[in-house]
């Protein structure tokens, strides 16, 4: 979404598909990582969502949760 950072456009898409998205920020990125991060990108999206799904369907769980 042009001007608009990755971290409020996960926002939207969590807000609009809640089944499928998860929100990416600080807090977020540090759980699922373990690491401290304070910008994130596109990559850094794919790369979140994609552990969180793969968590998602280990523990038979929504994205969100």
């Amino acid at each position: 979404m042009p001007g608009v950072g990755v971290p409020v456009a996960s926002a939207v898409l969590a807000l609009t598909e809640p089944l499928e998205y998860g929100i990416i920020d600080v807090r977020a990125w540090a759980q699922v990582f373990g690491t401290r991060k304070k910008s994130f990108d596109d990559r850094d999206y794919a790369r979140h969502m994609t552990r969180i799904w793969d968590l998602a369907a280990e523990l038979s769980w929504r994205a969100q949760q």
